[in-house]
């Protein structure tokens, strides 16, 4: 019934984050004050299905929600019966990164939200972009 197969979707996603070599970006922090990022996020759209993405889908940790044999399908976006695609964040390295170095993005937080700890990497770009 539905309860096996929300139990399953959350096995698959459990394993996603804990055997899959590339979704390493929850240990990515926000540079403490006078240090830079090293990494930008980039959105990604992952296609589920066509040439050349079956080679590239262990790359890909996102599980797709969705009974066996469903069909995905965002109809106001991409129409009746195209699949959804895949929705991913990728970092990417803006500098070169030595193995064990760590990995600084930018959280760009919310005036309204910040911790203690925050300290914006450029007060004037977080300004304009908050204002």
């Amino acid at each position: 019934g539905d309860a096996g197969v929300v139990r399953q979707m959350q096995d698959d996603a459990l394993k996603a984050e804990v055997y899959h070599p590339l979704a390493l970006g929850h240990y990515a922090n926000h540079p403490p004050a006078g240090l830079r990022p090293n990494v930008l996020a980039a959105a990604y759209d992952v296609p589920p299905e066509g040439e050349g993405v079956e080679q590239l889908r262990w790359c890909v940790p996102n599980v797709l929600c969705g009974g066996e044999g469903e069909e995905l399908a965002d109809e106001e976006t991409y129409g009746a019966g195209r699949p959804c695609l895949i929705p991913s964040l990728v970092l990417v390295a803006s500098e070169p990164i030595e193995d064990g170095q760590e990995v600084f993005l930018n959280y760009r937080l919310s005036p309204a939200t910040r911790p203690e700890w925050y300290q914006p990497v450029d007060a004037e770009e977080e300004e304009r972009r908050w204002a």
